[in-house]
């Protein structure tokens, strides 16, 4: 039973040491967990024997006497299918053990409504992608993860907000995707996805970090000496719904004033419109006159074609946007901010910029001295990865 749960914990040390790609040697494992070298070697053995590691190399400097192999993941033993549910697409990937993309699909023809039959949509759309993965890899996936908008609770495997029927509140949504792709499944709230793929994408490199989505709505992912912080229901983060404006304007939570309102891509929509329909001339206001639907790739191309409109009204958010990340600078004294969502990959002079200048205007100087402030390293995949990565995190860290 010891040895079991001596095992247990050194390959969670281990895969944890390894999950942004790094390598580790015996004499590390055993400095860092206080285990003698000879058990650790021999967890490490039966690591190996079990696919989860490989030999890449040997130690070019030893520590001490001769040089320790070096080990990394074996990154073709496992996989894992990751879902990122969205307004607009459904992005499903295959992701191997080392968090990489094997194979990836996105349907921009899928539009998210929270019924029944669009869930049922979603995971036939997903059933049929594993379907078309070669069988020999096909037969190495081992969990499924899903990231979602909302409150979700990752670690109860509940969603409060998205696919949460009355009829169905006694069994968690994990539980129902584990029975449609019969196979272990986990979920997890979009923005800590996103902010936990990032970071390991960053190597670690700081322990810090807030995540802000912004896309048509606003998160923030915390992530406190490494680990994303959940709170007490696993709901933290939700930035978007602070109440921070007397605008009376109804946020789709069903309060009015809150951040999103004035902070995300669907404020951006509403403010478009109003000045479009006061006589401001913008590529998009044909659609707009004509009630065409406008996307946020839609405003984002005009921001890049330099429509002074969509330049404004994106500067202008991401001005705020820092302006009020300041106050969670003052109190959380982060190492970085990441930028990720949909606004992140405009030009970074009408955006990032725009956000780093708030910041440094209103956060205090010795608070934000060291900050550095960075769009998402992996970029529009990083909603597939994060949710893969959930997957993998779900079989093996808890």
């Amino acid at each position: 039973m010891f040895a079991n749960h001596t095992f247990e914990l050194v390959k969670r040390i281990v895969l944890d040491k390894l999950s942004c790609r790094e390598t580790v040697t015996v004499p590390e494992i055993s400095e860092l967990t206080g285990i003698s070298t000879t058990t650790i070697s021999k967890h490490i053995g039966q690591m190996v024997a079990e696919h989860y590691l490989e030999e890449v190399g040997i130690e070019k400097q030893a520590r001490k006497g001769r040089r320790a192999v070096v080990y990394g993941v074996e990154p073709d033993s496992r996989y894992f299918i990751g879902i990122e549910v969205r307004n607009a697409c459904l992005g499903v990937g295959l992701i191997d053990f080392a968090g990489n993309i094997v194979k990836m699909d996105i349907d921009d023809n899928y539009r998210f409504e929270n019924t029944h039959t669009n869930f049922a949509l979603a995971c036939s759309k997903v059933r049929k992608f594993i379907d078309l993965v070669e069988e020999d890899k096909r037969d190495r996936i081992v969990s499924v993860g899903m990231a979602l908008g909302g409150r979700v609770d990752f670690k109860s495997g509940t969603s409060c907000s998205i696919f949460n029927f009355e009829e169905t509140l006694d069994t968690s949504l994990a539980d129902y995707l584990s029975e449609s792709f019969g196979m272990p499944a986990f979920i997890e709230n979009d923005t800590k996805a996103l902010a936990y793929a990032d970071y390991l994408a960053t190597g670690k490199k700081w322990p810090n970090v807030l995540y802000v989505n912004v896309g048509w709505g606003i998160g923030l992912g915390i992530i406190i000496e490494g680990e994303l912080y959940y709170g007490s229901n696993g709901y933290s983060g939700e930035f978007g719904h602070v109440r921070t404006y007397d605008n009376n304007i109804m946020c789709h939570c069903g309060k009015v004033g809150c951040l999103e309102t004035e902070v995300s891509g669907q404020a951006i929509l509403r403010k478009l419109t109003e000045k479009v329909h006061a006589g401001a001339n913008s590529v998009l206001a044909p659609k707009i006159r004509k009630g065409i639907p406008i996307t946020e790739n839609d405003i984002l191309n005009a921001t890049e074609q330099e429509d002074p409109v969509c330049i404004e009204l994106v500067s202008g958010v991401g001005r705020e946007l820092g302006k009020q990340l300041a106050g969670m600078i003052n109190i959380f004294n982060p190492d970085c901010i990441i930028i990720g969502g949909k606004l992140a990959r405009v030009s970074p002079f009408y955006f990032q910029q725009q956000v780093a200048v708030s910041v440094k205007q209103y956060s205090l100087k010795l608070v934000s001295k060291n900050l550095s402030i960075i769009t998402s390293p992996l970029g529009p995949n990083a909603g597939i990865i994060g949710a893969g990565i959930c997957a993998r995190k779900g079989m093996y860290f808890y």
